[in-house]
C-alpha cells in the first residue's frame, strides 16, 4: 500500500468514526488499493462550516499537511 492509499483508507476510516455521512463519488471498487485519481467526497451542506475543522484535525492525527480543500456548491 503506498502512501496515498493509506491516507485515503485512514480518511475513510476517520469519517466513520466521526460518524460523518459522506459519498465518495466515482468508481470505489478497487478503493483503497487503487486509487488513480483525485477523490471527491460528498457532505450534507450542513456540514460544510464543519468541514475545515474537522480535515484539520485528521491532517493532525495523522501528522500529514493538506494541499487543498476545496469547495464546490452547486444547486440540485
Amino acid at each position: 500500500m503506498n502512501d496515498r492509499q493509506y491516507v485515503a483508507q485512514c480518511l475513510f476510516q476517520y469519517l466513520d468514526h466521526c460518524e460523518v455521512a459522506y459519498c465518495v463519488v466515482g468508481d470505489t471498487r478497487d478503493y483503497p488499493e487503487a486509487i488513480r485519481s483525485d477523490i471527491d467526497i460528498v457532505v450534507p451542506g450542513w456540514m460544510l462550516d464543519d468541514l475545515p475543522r474537522l480535515a484539520a484535525r485528521f491532517c493532525r492525527e495523522l501528522d500529514i499537511h493538506m494541499v487543498e480543500l476545496i469547495r464546490h456548491e452547486q444547486t440540485a
